[in-house]
């Protein structure tokens, strides 16, 4: 069963809770119910009483199940108290949970594949029950499940965490980033719980979320500690002082207030202090980072140029050099609000470009597939700000470096606007001869015929010719010019999707024999074979779409990818059958994504051209002569009905 069929099952799971408690609250009992049967297939790891196994629940005839429910989980909770703590309270001798919603809960929770040890079954469990989240995190009413999957996958790729580091969140909600950060370094080198993991988190049942989601995730080696980070911060060093770290990654709450005379360390205050905790959560991931560490943190646009208190506090941090980055990824990616944000890549020993501490800024605000309603990060964004990030580059209107100098003028803003903003695309000026004529300047078309070549468009298949200079236009009427370039385009298209799938097979052929190595470097093989076998197919589409392409059909096909990778006979592996199914999705997945993306292209084209349509397919002289015909007609009219009206010359 696809992954994406266990997490509706799993949120069937909280809907059968819906009439009887809220949403929050049902996604704890079913992730109580959840780790029950995950305690039951690693008793290696737990005590778990014969009353807790879940077989017994399973098996069960009893009328009161919801009593051997509670049984069950009180027993365990007793027999493991420093694992679980008081994890299942929200379940335990909860009268609104009757024998009909624990024998719905049992049956559905049945279904979910959780145990059997070793990271496959972590490979399932984890990225299961993280959807489960990621969906929770579209409901705008639970802020501690609100930061989106790929603004998570974006933070880790900046953070890049590698083998043995420790990694920090001092605000881990529900652990979504500390899980990312194994995720991360388990594609890049094979190697798992490779990382010494640490959160701290100031609602005690997200914590308890947050433990779960971990340790589905397999993680084995993790201190996660409840309280508020600034005021009572729980991870210290023999000496007594904030624990440093190698990567800290964190979303803090917006606009929290604090008592200032309550933060215990002076570290945590070492730029000022400010009314708003924006800064001061700033502060803290500065504070605990460890020579060479790296943090990332999500900050609402406002703290980026506030005045008073927040500009002195800025101020400080850039001429110490301790900013290295600023990431705007702009409105509505979060939900529940729509404020802008941004991401902070802070280091501890400053970051510096010909010995100078200058800042680097990516404008990412259009990085984005909108709604309605929301942004989202798609794969291929997360690709491109990661990338421009990492390589330091310097693109128009995307990103640039900025030095201390010119933040100075700006007052110390960190404002993206300031520094970076998109190019418009260039606006053709109007031709009044082209008007008068209803003709196109030549130089209009001919920037657009690398695009029309392209898809092997001859300029004679959509114009005719005009005075010297210009073209008159061969098509007329919106639907006509849409039908006719989708059906010159049609060939080059076609032949673009072939290409695709002649790629897919050979692809096919060569995914089992990379199956010992890191995913990492598996999609990084496979995205320059498919860059090589397209990219000079045709010019329809730049580097940046066929990466962008390949990006997103892998991060949607992920699931699907992992199973193919597994050999024959070894664990979770696919039968034959299924594995051609598997195969036959993932390779129509890649074909629909190519022939959306043509056509995105060939919509472009049919814009163009109707654009031109609308500006010069009726001359000046021709509307001023239908404007005649129309003042005579009018005329005639009126003087039928008795008024005298001059009429047109």
């Amino acid at each position: 069963m696809r992954n994406l069929d266990l997490t509706r099952r799993l949120f069937g799971a909280v809907d059968v809770l819906r009439g009887v408690m809220d949403v929050a609250t049902g996604v704890r009992v079913v992730s109580a119910v959840l780790v029950l049967k995950w305690a039951s297939e690693h008793t290696d790891a737990l005590t778990v009483p014969d009353v807790s196994r879940w077989g017994r629940l399973t098996a069960s005839a009893e009328n009161s199940l919801a009593d051997a429910l509670d049984q069950a989980m009180t027993a365990l909770a007793v027999s493991n108290p420093d694992f679980f703590g008081d994890f299942f309270h929200h379940i335990v001798r909860d009268k609104r949970i009757g024998d009909l919603e624990a024998r719905s809960l049992i049956a559905i929770i049945d279904e979910i594949p959780v145990g059997g040890g070793g990271h496959e079954s972590a490979d399932v469990a984890g990225p299961l029950y993280e959807q489960m989240l990621a969906r929770l995190a579209d409901d705008n009413r639970h802020s501690e499940f609100a930061t989106p999957y790929s603004v998570i996958q974006l933070m880790i790729s900046l953070a890049n965490p590698q083998v043995g580091n420790s990694v920090y969140d001092p605000c881990a909600g529900t652990g979504g980033l500390l899980a990312a950060a194994e995720a991360f370094v388990a594609d890049r080198t094979g190697q798992h719980n490779a990382l010494r993991i640490f959160g701290q988190e100031v609602n005690v049942e997200t914590s308890q979320v947050a433990r779960l989601n971990l340790t589905l995730h397999g993680l084995s080696d993790v201190s996660l500690l409840v309280g508020n980070v600034l005021t009572n911060p729980g991870h210290l060093s023999d000496s007594e002082r904030l624990e440093k770290f190698d990567r800290v990654v964190t979303h803090p709450p917006f606009g929290m207030r604090y008592v200032p005379e309550k933060l215990a360390f002076p570290e945590q205050t070492r730029y000022g202090h400010s009314r708003s905790a924006d800064l001061m959560f700033v502060q803290h991931v500065l504070a605990s980072l460890a020579t060479d560490g790296t943090g990332v943190i999500v900050v609402p646009n406002g703290a980026l140029f506030r005045g008073g208190a927040e500009g002195r506090i800025r101020r400080a941090m850039v001429q110490d050099g301790v900013i290295a980055a600023v990431i705007s990824i702009g409105r509505n990616v979060f939900p529940g609000t729509s404020i802008p944000a941004s991401l902070l890549v802070v280091n501890s020993g400053g970051t510096t470009r010909a010995n100078k501490p200058d800042v680097f800024f990516i404008n990412a605000e259009h990085e984005v597939d909108s709604t309605r309603s929301r942004s989202h990060l798609a794969p291929r964004h997360v690709e491109k700000i990661a990338t421009a990030f990492s390589e330091r580059r310097e693109i128009p209107g995307f990103s640039r470096w900025v030095s201390v100098e010119e933040i100075a003028t700006k007052e110390f803003s960190l404002n993206i606007g300031d520094y970076v903003s998109p190019i418009a695309p260039p606006r053709a000026k109007l031709s009044i001869n082209g008007l008068l004529a209803g003709e196109v300047p030549i130089e209009e078309v001919e920037a657009q015929v690398d695009r029309l070549n392209a898809f092997g468009i001859e300029l004679n298949e959509l114009f005719v010719p005009g005075r010297p200079g210009y073209l008159e236009l061969a098509l007329d009427g919106y639907d006509v010019i849409a039908e006719t370039i989708s059906a010159l385009a049609a060939p080059r298209s076609t032949e673009f999707v072939t290409a695709a799938e002649g790629w897919f097979h050979k692809f096919q052929q060569e995914l089992i024999l990379l199956a010992d190595r890191p995913v990492a470097a598996v999609r990084e093989h496979f995205a320059g074979q498919f860059n090589q076998a397209l990219g000079h197919t045709s010019r329809i589409l730049n580097d940046e779409h066929l990466a962008g392409l390949f990006v997103d059909w892998w991060a949607a096909n992920q699931e699907g990818l992992n199973q193919l990778r597994r050999p024959d006979g070894g664990p979770g592996a696919l039968t034959p059958g299924t594995r051609a199914a598997v195969f036959d999705r993932i390779r129509e997945d890649l074909s629909a994504r190519a022939r959306k993306l043509l056509a995105q292209q060939q919509g472009q084209l049919v814009d163009v051209y109707r654009a031109w349509s609308d500006q010069y397919m009726t001359s000046l002289a021709e509307l001023a002569h239908r404007q005649t015909k129309a003042s005579n007609r009018l005329a005639e009219r009126l003087h039928d009905l008795g008024y005298e009206w001059p009429r047109g010359g």
